[in-house]
């Protein structure tokens, strides 16, 4: 450190090296904040037009430009430094080092090209009529394949700038291949689960689903590559391997396009000449629901003569999937089915066991009793 000063303030080669590297340094320092201005401005124009590709390919460049800029110029000002300190260092070692600053950079923009693109699918695409076809999960799937090509195509080009052979590569995993298949079989798994998941979209993020073959039920929070995030109704996070979706049947009650009513409402034999009246105003009832879905099957029919019971089937479907909108809306089917069986002078059944004694039984009970008092 203490031979590179003496060089730039007592050697005359050193003070002329000196002076060019501020110069150079300063012109760059006033273009970097000529670039800053002018690509303020474009985004500001580009954010007026309706394309909205420019906005991505602006932003994107913006800063990797700038660095690769200084980057490159500091490149440049180590060829002011002395002698023996260049010695060191090699033509070839600049020449690569300036090539790998350059794939860095463009790798840097492709990202921050896709990473803008995906928020602004996940804002406006999704949904929307333009992306109809896609959902959140898809939009994020494809910014995250997009991620892993343009970071696999960056590594390539890198080992291309610094000469190291993809063959030799190749021949390394080849023979590493087994080994690692053995370690990673489950990892890959559930990274094919995940792709699975991404083509098939059995369920996306905020979907609420529930697995009749293992105990899952929750809301999806998150779909990774490894594991999924689910949040159980008790605010547990659950997290489930990928690999296990494709082998369970997963249900997806978000989905449903209307929620159930089915109950049974048990009335008296005695009851018996009423329940043609009852049936009657049952249905009317339900036809007449504002919160009852007309589209879909409705129909309130004697089924069966219980035990103790006439049994009513209600069956019929809200217009309704919100859970807790249905069970107001349930809540007042129920209220009315009541009042329509008290209003016709019916009564609700209930259970009743009838135990049938003998007179000579009878007697010989009471005449216990008395002789116990």
């Amino acid at each position: 450190m203490h031979n590179i000063i003496n060089y730039f303030l007592n050697d005359q080669n050193g003070l002329t090296s000196l002076g060019l590297a501020v110069v150079i340094l300063l012109t760059v320092f006033v273009l970097d904040r000529v670039y800053i201005v002018v690509m303020n401005i474009l985004l500001k124009q580009s954010a007026k037009s309706k394309n909205i590709w420019d906005d991505f390919f602006i932003f994107a460049l913006k800063s990797p430009i700038r660095v690769l800029a200084w980057y490159c110029v500091l490149i440049y000002l180590f060829a002011f430094t002395p002698d023996w300190l260049q010695s060191h260092f090699s033509v070839r070692f600049t020449v690569i080092a300036r090539e790998a600053g350059i794939v860095v950079a463009l790798v840097w923009a492709c990202l921050r090209f896709i990473s803008r693109a995906e928020t602004y699918g996940l804002d406006h695409w999704s949904g929307s009529r333009r992306g109809q076809n896609l959902d959140k999960a898809s939009i994020r799937a494809i910014a995250k394949f997009s991620r892993i090509i343009v970071i696999i195509l960056g590594v390539i080009m890198i080992l291309q700038v610094i000469n190291i052979p993809l063959s030799g590569i190749l021949a390394f995993g080849s023979i590493g291949g087994v080994a690692f298949a053995f370690a990673s079989k489950d990892m890959v798994a559930n990274f094919f689960g995940g792709l699975l998941i991404y083509f098939d979209r059995p369920f996306s993020v905020g979907d609420w689903i529930a697995s009749p073959d293992k105990q899952i039920e929750g809301t999806v929070e998150k779909i990774g590559w490894r594991l999924t995030r689910i949040r159980t109704f008790d605010k547990r996070p659950l997290y489930v391997p990928n690999a296990i979706f494709p082998n369970i049947a997963v249900q997806n009650p978000s989905r449903m396009l209307n929620r159930r009513i089915k109950v049974i409402v048990g009335i008296r034999y005695c009851d018996v000449s009423r329940i043609e009246s009852i049936l009657t105003a049952m249905s009317v009832m339900l036809q007449e629901h504002p919160e009852i879905d007309q589209k879909q099957t409705l129909f309130v029919n004697l089924q069966d003569l219980g035990p103790s019971s006439l049994e009513i089937l209600v069956y019929t479907f809200t217009k309704t999937t919100q859970w807790v909108k249905y069970q107001g809306i349930r809540e007042d089917v129920l209220l009315r089915l009541l009042r329509i069986v008290e209003a016709h002078g019916g009564q609700c059944a209930f259970p009743t066991t009838t135990l049938d004694f003998s007179e000579e039984r009878i007697d010989i009970q009471n005449s216990e009793i008395r002789h116990g008092e």
